[in-house]
């Protein structure tokens, strides 16, 4: 049972931060014989309408994207993966789960396997302008504290750097109640700064509990999103849907 995060009662904003959900299933790299050929080939032709292989999986991978719905998918030799943009985005049951279905067959009927890892992962933007001439570092700071919660910057982060987006950035990473909190800040060319919010929670998973364990992990995200943003930008959200 969740210690440090509220429940909060879902709600359906007109607008959020909300940029991108994934929905990632792990499993042990792929062996060719597992399956049969043709069976690989069906698959992606009765799903996806595409013409691929064995091994494309296993030299490459086949990823799949629809501009116009925000919606990509991704199968490779040791994951499959589904991605939902903000653009169509209403809830996690009625955008995501309905999508959920062409990994699910990928994973545990075309490869039969009995239990992965499922990881969700969600990722938040807030973007503002420095138009107080602040100094970089200075703005940074800012940035975190107009943002986050006390709460939230309480917890010590671990810090690295990583290149994100062509960019060299800032990475914090916190661990709380088993979910791991990335944030990191990107200068934009117009001047924006935007910080990023991911959060991410795994599970290990079998086919029979898959969209209802998936449900559980989402309602956990969206708790940790509340706990972790401050009440201002709860308030921004709540105008929004005001209008």
């Amino acid at each position: 049972m969740n210690t440090v995060f509220k429940h909060i009662e879902r709600k359906i904003y007109a607008q959020t931060f909300l940029q991108q959900v994934d929905v990632r299933l792990e499993y042990n790299p792929l062996q060719r014989e597992w399956v049969q050929e043709e069976d690989v080939i069906s698959f992606f032709n009765n799903h996806f309408q595409i013409e691929a292989n064995f091994s494309t999986l296993l030299e490459d991978r086949v990823f799949l994207k629809d501009n116009e719905q925000q919606l990509a998918f991704l199968f490779s030799s040791d994951a499959a993966m589904l991605s939902v943009g903000h653009l169509n985005y209403r809830s996690f049951y009625d955008s995501v789960l309905p999508n959920v279905y062409h990994i699910k067959d990928f994973v545990f009927n075309l490869w039969k396997q009995h239990e992965v890892t499922a990881a969700i992962r969600k990722v938040n933007v807030f973007s503002m302008d420095n138009n107080i001439n602040l100094d970089e570092d200075a703005f940074h700071s800012l940035l975190y504290e107009t943002v986050f919660s006390s709460e939230f910057l309480q917890v010590a982060p671990e810090v690295t750097t990583s290149k994100i987006d062509g960019n060299q950035v800032v990475v914090q990473e916190r661990s709380i109640e088993d979910i791991l909190f990335r944030t990191y800040i990107i200068k934009r060319k117009n001047g924006v700064y935007s910080l990023f919010l991911e959060t991410i929670k795994s599970k290990k998973v079998v086919a029979s509990t898959l969209e209802e364990t998936l449900e559980g992990m989402n309602v956990t995200l969206y708790d940790a999103f509340h706990w972790s943003v401050g009440a201002n930008i709860i308030a921004i959200m709540d105008k929004e849907e005001e209008k």
